[in-house]
């Protein structure tokens, strides 16, 4: 099989996979296919060209994007995992180990306003775990990419409004998005692994 730039780790395997198990799980197949291709494009796009705004608003909505398309991968990972572990509901993993990433985004005061002003209901489980991230009691940084992914989504997020005003914070969330790629990566090896024990 010829290599594809910016595929999953296992991509190769999952070709084989598919072939040798003739897998009876569409829905699986189906998000695992998906997935690799939206693992792809994420891993590819690297900018965009926004005529009559300043290069570091490009740079803001681009770093956004990124985030949206390595979300948009991570949400078809995670689709197939719900299936193979019979779970009721789609799983948000926790990602904790990015403690100086968490100290850098919670400095971003303008981000914070947007991400928690954009849900309403105190009560709801993001906002809440929003609400323990910028207290310091929690450095889940996955809650900073799922509500920046529905504030990208439902057009409430700007560059400038996410405070994106400063390379530095530029740069937060595109490591944001490549610890979300990385992680969906071994997710989708860790769904292999799963199919190869059906």
């Amino acid at each position: 099989m010829p290599t594809l730039n910016n595929m999953p780790t296992d991509h190769a395997k999952w070709a084989q996979l598919k072939k040798q198990t003739k897998h009876k799980i569409d829905k699986v197949t189906h998000s695992l296919n998906r997935f690799q291709y939206r693992y792809r494009f994420a891993c590819s796009f690297s900018s965009m060209t926004i005529d009559g705004t300043t290069l570091l608003t490009a740079k803001g909505y681009t770093v956004f994007m990124k985030l949206f398309l390595a979300y948009s991968a991570y949400d078809e990972v995670r689709a197939a995992e719900m299936v193979l572990l019979k779970r009721e509901k789609l799983k948000v993993h926790n990602i904790e180990d990015q403690t100086a990433l968490a100290a850098t985004l919670r400095k971003n005061d303008k981000l914070k306003k947007l991400l928690t002003d954009g849900i309403a209901n105190e009560n709801d489980g993001l906002k809440k775990s929003l609400n323990r991230f910028y207290e310091g009691q929690s450095d889940d940084i996955m809650c900073v990419a799922t509500a920046a992914r529905n504030s990208f989504v439902h057009g409430d997020l700007t560059a400038g409004g996410a405070g994106l005003s400063i390379n530095a914070r530029v740069a937060a969330i595109e490591q944001l998005a490549a610890i979300l790629r990385n992680y969906s990566d071994k997710l989708f090896s860790k769904c292999l692994k799963r199919i190869e024990e059906l």
